[in-house]
C-alpha cells in the first residue's frame, strides 16, 4: 500500500509539472510573448531543478530522502501559490524558479523512497523500478496537459488552475502523512544485492545512459518550450493542443511500461536502433508539421524513443544499489541542466530563423547518439536473451 502511494505522489507532481510546462509557454504566447521569453520559462525551472539536484546526489541519502521531500513540497507549494495569483511575466519566471528547486528536492527523494520499499518484493529489479516510475510520472505529465487545457475557456480563461489545485493536494498529502511515509521498510540486504544480480556479467554503461539522455532531456526541453507556442500560433484550440502533448506523454509511459517487462534489450544494439530512428522520425514531423495530425504523429514517435532512453538512463542509475540515491540525483542534474541550454538556443533559433528549425536540428544529435549506442552494444556478446 506505501509504494502505491509514493507513485501516486510521482503521478501527481509531474502532473503538475506537465501542466505547468504546458500553461506557462501558453500563457506568453496569449500575451503577445516572443519565442525566446516562451521558451525561457522551461529555462527558469530547469536552473534551479540543476543546482538542487546537483547538491541532492551528496546529501540525500535513503534515510532522509523523506525530510528532503518534506522541504521540496512547501517549496513548491510557495511557487505553485505565485505561478496561480500573478500574471505578469517577472511573476511567471519566478515562480518557475522557486517550483524547479522544490521539485528536484521532492522528486529524487520520492524515487529513492521507491526504491527503497520495492527492495525486498519478489519481482523488484533496476529494471521493473525505472520502467514503473517512467510509466508513472510520463501519465503524470500526460494528465497535466490534458486537463490545464480542457478547463482553459472556464472562468475566463483561468480554468487551468483546476490542474494546479490537484498537483498542490498531493504535496498537502505528503506533508499531511509524511511520519508515515517517511520511513519505509528497508529491504534485507541478501534480497538488495539479488536485484541485481541477473546483470553481474554485463559491462557498465552508466556513463553512455548519461550522454542518451543528455540528448533525449534537451530534445524534451526543447519540445515542452516550444511546442505549445507553436500550436498556439497555428491557431489550435487549448483543447487539442493538450490533447497533442499527452499523446507524447501515454506513448512515453507506455513504452516504458511494456520495457520494464523486458530482461536485456538495454544491452541490445537493434532494439535500441529502431526505438532510436522513431525519436528521429518524430522530431522532423514536429518540424515540419502545421496541423493537429502531423504533430500529433510527431509526438507519438517521439514517445516511443523517450519511453526507451528514461528507462534505460534511470536502469543505469539504479543498478549499483549502493549509489542509486546519488546517480538519480546526477540524472536529475542533466535534466535540469538541458533544460536551461535547450530552450535558450531554441528560443534563439525559433528567433532567428522560424518555429520549425529547432526541431528539424534537434533530430540530429539524437540520430548521432543513437548510432554511437548501435555501435557500443553491437560488441556487447548476445547472452540470455529473452
Amino acid at each position: 500500500m506505501r509504494i502505491f502511494i509514493y507513485y501516486l505522489l510521482v503521478f501527481t507532481h509531474n502532473l503538475g509539472c506537465g501542466a505547468l510546462f504546458y500553461t506557462a509557454s501558453k500563457r506568453i504566447a496569449f500575451e503577445g510573448g516572443t519565442p525566446l521569453e516562451a521558451s525561457l520559462t522551461f529555462a527558469a525551472w530547469s536552473a534551479p531543478y540543476a543546482l538542487s539536484s546537483l547538491l541532492a546526489s551528496r546529501w540525500i541519502r535513503s534515510d532522509n530522502a523523506g525530510a528532503f521531500a518534506i522541504v521540496g513540497s512547501l517549496i513548491s507549494l510557495l511557487g505553485i501559490g505565485i505561478f496561480c495569483a500573478f500574471s505578469h511575466f517577472t511573476a511567471l519566471y519566478f515562480a518557475m524558479i522557486i517550483i524547479g528547486l522544490g521539485g528536484a528536492l521532492f522528486m529524487s527523494p520520492m524515487i529513492s523512497l521507491i526504491k527503497r520499499a520495492s527492495g525486498g518484493a519478489r519481482n523488484a529489479s533496476p529494471l521493473r523500478t525505472a520502467g514503473f516510475v517512467t510509466c508513472t510520472w510520463s501519465t503524470g505529465c500526460s494528465a497535466g496537459p490534458l486537463l490545464a487545457g480542457f478547463f482553459w475557456p472556464l472562468g475566463g480563461g483561468g480554468g487551468w488552475r483546476i490542474a494546479f489545485l490537484i498537483w498542490a493536494t498531493g504535496y498537502l498529502a505528503y506533508l499531511t502523512h509524511w511520519k508515515h511515509l517517511s520511513n519505509p521498510p528497508e529491504a534485507r540486504g541478501k534480497e538488495k544485492a539479488s536485484s541485481a544480480a541477473p546483470y553481474a556479467g554485463f559491462p557498465d554503461l552508466l556513463r553512455l545512459g548519461w550522454l542518451v539522455g543528455i540528448v533525449g532531456c534537451s530534445a524534451i526541453a526543447l519540445l515542452r518550450s516550444l511546442l505549445p507556442y507553436k500550436t498556439s500560433l497555428l491557431g489550435i484550440p487549448p483543447v487539442e493542443d493538450g490533447a497533442i502533448q499527452t499523446l507524447l506523454n501515454l506513448t512515453q509511459a507506455g513504452t516504458a511500461c511494456v520495457l520494464a517487462f523486458g530482461s536485456y534489450w538495454m544491452f541490445r544494439a537493434k532494439k535500441v536502433l529502431l526505438l532510436g530512428m522513431a525519436g528521429t522520425v518524430g522530431m522532423l514531423l514536429l518540424a515540419f508539421g502545421h496541423s493537429a495530425g502531423p504533430l500529433g504523429l510527431g509526438c507519438v514517435a517521439f514517445g516511443l524513443y523517450s519511453g526507451m532512453f528514461y528507462t534505460y538512463w534511470s536502469f543505469h542509475a539504479l543498478l549499483d544499489p549502493t549509489r542509486s540515491a546519488a546517480n538519480l540525483s546526477i540524472n536529475e542534474f542533466f535534466a535540469g541542466l538541458t533544460g536551461v541550454l535547450s530552450p535558450l538556443c531554441a528560443g534563439l533559433l525559433a528567433l532567428w530563423f522560424s518555429n520549425d528549425v529547432p526541431f528539424a536540428l534537434g533530430a540530429l544529435p539524437i540520430a548521432l547518439v543513437t548510432l554511437i549506442q548501435w555501435k557500443i552494444l553491437g560488441r556487447i556478446k548476445k547472452r540470455r536473451v529473452v
